[in-house]
């Protein structure tokens, strides 16, 4: 119940610190708070996760699904990740930039695709670290984390 209650409280915090959909290469919100900034681990800046995937749960999927279809997740992989030109779709069981795991896809959605990354020549769009929300702490990861990672599972 408590981790359900911070998921809702991310994706609520989130999707009001933005006044609701955010802009690609915009959306700045508030600072990450000093819970955040404790959390960092292994010097590429990216907080520490605070669940895993046997903590994952329904509540905690649609707190992820009103960050993910509110924010500019949808600008590139469309509403509900089923890709487009720009993305692929987030609901198979192929993985281009991960493994396909929570922390995986954790990890992308944190570190971005540069270009250089790509492995499909059809859609050159790189993805922007955090996802190009700039104000994404590690809650909202984790919650947003949940959403992608659960679209393949369904």
């Amino acid at each position: 119940m408590r981790i359900e209650r911070a998921a809702l409280t991310a994706a609520l915090g989130f999707v009001s610190a933005c006044g609701g959909p955010v802009q690609a290469g915009g959306g700045e919100g508030p600072a990450p708070g000093p819970e955040a900034a404790a959390q960092v681990v292994d010097g590429d800046g990216a907080p520490r996760a605070g669940i895993g995937e046997a903590d994952i749960s329904e509540e905690i999927i649609a707190a992820g699904g009103l960050m993910f279809n509110n924010g500019p997740c949808t600008k590139c992989h469309l509403a509900n990740g089923v890709g487009g030109e720009r993305a692929p779709n987030l609901g198979d069981d192929e993985w281009l930039h991960s493994d396909g795991s929570f922390l995986g896809i954790r990890e992308t959605i944190w570190a971005g695709v540069s270009r250089d990354e790509l492995v499909d020549p059809a859609r050159p769009f790189a993805m922007n670290p955090k996802g190009g929300i700039a104000s994404l702490d590690g809650p909202q990861l984790d919650t947003l984390a949940a959403y992608v990672w659960s679209l393949s599972r369904r």
